[in-house]
């Protein structure tokens, strides 16, 4: 028996010096690596994430863009013209209540509606008259 547990260890030997022998000369498998392909997805979602909030951005910013230019360009001028037109009026009826002696109405607006309409109007209508696009346009209700 000791002899059959010899010949046992010796075949084992063989059968391991075999596989190391041929073993090196096998390609080797290659390993999947868990971890680098989690990190690989994490970095294309965040990229993506990153490229569609600077989108965003860029919408907005360009949005705001807009909206000073609207503000700049088209509702200050407005508002001064606005601004302009009621200190006009006040003045011509301040002026026209002077020269009258004092009679008649008061220096200040008895009908607000019909005041703010009236200056309205004028803004609009001198707003047109200075754009020229507009007031092609307009033009042809004056027929």
């Amino acid at each position: 028996m000791e002899n059959n547990l010899k010949t046992g260890q010796k075949i084992t030997a063989i059968v391991l010096a075999l596989i190391m022998i041929f073993g090196s000369y096998m390609p080797a498998k290659k390993a999947n690596a868990q971890w680098s392909d989690i990190i690989t997805e994490v970095e294309t979602g965040l990229s993506a994430v990153s490229t569609e909030l600077t989108s965003v951005y860029d919408d907005i910013a360009s949005y705001a863009e807009d909206s000073i230019w609207i503000k700049d360009y088209i509702l200050d001028p407005l508002a001064w013209a606005e601004a302009k037109g009621m200190l006009q009026s006040m003045t011509d009826s301040t002026v026209n209540w002077i020269n009258s002696g004092f009679q008649g109405s008061p220096a200040f607006v008895q009908n607000p509606e019909q005041f703010f309409q009236k200056i309205g109007d004028n803004v609009a209508g001198n707003f047109i008259a200075g754009s020229g696009s507009l007031w092609r346009h307009c033009a042809l209700l004056l027929l």
